[in-house]
């Protein structure tokens, strides 16, 4: 459990956990814990860890906000709306594949599973993390874009899809962090190898992804929380800029 943020103004900490394939984060505050993503289905043991760690219970998390339906975000989402507090989110898109098919896996990931170099450095890995042990998510809410969800620190909802086509980043206007998704990330998943910040070549629409990172371009000085690979710090149109010039990366 890394701490990636911490504001003593508004009593509010930010986690990253996870592992060198994906990244899921804690925000711990005042009024509870919301998680965002939720890595994949054996990271459940992580989250029952930084509570304990934190002096939290089950009670205390409040809300799942799932940037998308693959299953390296929604692992442990159905466990943890049987066991703790929290209401799952989702976008309208989207909702439907978590609730029935427990999202999937982009084809352009499962496709190349085979090749050795992609085999090694994922698939391995990502099997003793319960990569394919998600379970559909019973129930869900469900959100629309530049809605402002009722939680601490009011996340703002950014529908930008491409990745999927209800993929969704989250946005703290106060705090200036965006939790991206894999709208843009610094790692690839597939190869872990690192890269300045840019789009995925897996996903439904590549060309779509690229132009939906225009929704970030105003936001300024942020503090970009990816889902995976490190966290990145700078202006965002800088980081758009950087992504499409690069194109999508496997």
């Amino acid at each position: 459990m890394k701490k990636v943020f911490h504001s003593e103004s508004n009593d509010l900490a930010i986690y990253q956990l996870g592992s060198r394939i994906v990244n899921w984060y804690l925000l711990d505050s005042q009024d509870g814990v919301v998680i965002i993503d939720t890595g994949f289905s054996g990271h459940w043991q992580q989250l029952v860890d930084a509570l304990a760690h934190l002096g939290r219970t089950y009670d205390q998390v409040l809300a799942v906000l799932l940037t998308h339906a693959h299953i390296d975000h929604t692992g442990f989402a159905e466990r943890a709306r049987q066991r703790t507090s929290a209401d799952i989110y989702i976008h309208t898109i989207d909702a439907k594949a978590v609730r029935y098919d427990h999202g999937d896996m982009p084809s352009e990931l499962t496709d190349n599973l085979w090749r050795p170099k992609t085999f090694f450095a994922f698939a391995s890995a990502a099997l003793r993390q319960g990569a394919f042990g998600a379970k559909p998510v019973a129930e869900v809410n469900t959100f629309e874009d530049d809605d402002v969800l009722d939680l601490p620190s009011r996340p703002q909802v950014i529908l930008t899809p491409g990745h999927t086509i209800g993929h969704c980043a989250f946005y703290l206007p106060e705090e200036k962090i965006l939790f991206s998704g894999d709208a843009i990330c610094t790692r690839s998943p597939v190869t872990l190898q690192d890269h300045p910040p840019h789009v995925m070549e897996a996903g439904d629409d590549k060309k779509l992804a690229l132009t939906s990172l225009e929704k970030f371009s105003s936001l300024g000085e942020i503090l970009l929380l990816p889902g995976h690979g490190a966290s990145w710090k700078g202006d965002a149109h800088n980081a758009v800029q950087n992504a499409q010039k690069m194109g999508p990366l496997l």
